[in-house]
């Protein structure tokens, strides 16, 4: 279950604007398994999201945090890095991502999310295996997905959203969507433009 779950909000991120950008970008290094520490956080703060920055440099995502802390200074330029750290993060897979998708959808449908057999996920979990490319993107699509999905659903919530049929899916399951489309980044992008309008609806 996320542990995002924001009443109040710490100046220059508190306008609904920033808010909202700060609070996507968090919620989906929440779900790739970059968001350090324990418990509930109730206030979006700017050390918070400072912290999930150098968190996300340290796995390697490009984001400049020296950047982030001159932006401060200035609501445009704040909310123009916000749209830019969201866009890297988009871009960039990290090795946190598998486990952390199993960690949240729980093993079979982590397996029929991802793409991969049960023994194949048990390997790459172990690192007996190397982890190919095409499952570390599919992982990160899955992070991005559930990012999205968390702030509306618990963690049995979220599992039915995949398994039950939707009319903008012409009757089949998030899964079955997934299982269908060749492309990753197609099937994904598709699942996520119903998902998407979820954390807008949340922050409003």
């Amino acid at each position: 279950m996320t542990r995002l779950r924001f009443r109040s909000a710490e100046a220059p991120l508190d306008s609904s604007t920033t808010a909202l950008k700060a609070g996507r970008l968090l919620a989906h290094l929440e779900a790739m398994g970059l968001l350090q520490g324990e418990g509930e956080i109730s206030r979006l703060t700017v050390a918070i999201l400072e912290s999930a920055l150098e968190s996300a440099v340290n796995s390697g995502i490009p984001v400049d945090v020296a950047e982030y802390t001159r932006s401060l200074a200035d609501e445009r330029g704040l909310s123009s890095f916000l749209d830019k750290a969201e866009a890297i993060v988009e871009e960039n897979p990290v090795p946190t991502e598998l486990p952390s998708v199993e960690a949240w959808l729980g093993p079979e449908l982590s397996c029929e999310v991802v793409g991969v057999s049960r023994t194949s996920l048990n390997r790459y979990l172990k690192n007996a295996r190397g982890l190919p490319d095409d499952v570390s993107w599919r992982a990160h699509l899955s992070c991005l997905l559930i990012g999205d999905l968390a702030g509306s659903y618990n963690e049995i919530g979220m599992r039915r959203w995949f398994v039950r049929p939707r009319g903008e899916l012409d009757g089949l399951t998030p899964v079955d969507w997934l299982q269908k489309t060749r492309r990753a980044d197609d099937g994904f992008e598709k699942l996520r433009s119903l998902t998407s309008p979820l954390v807008s609806a949340r922050s409003a």
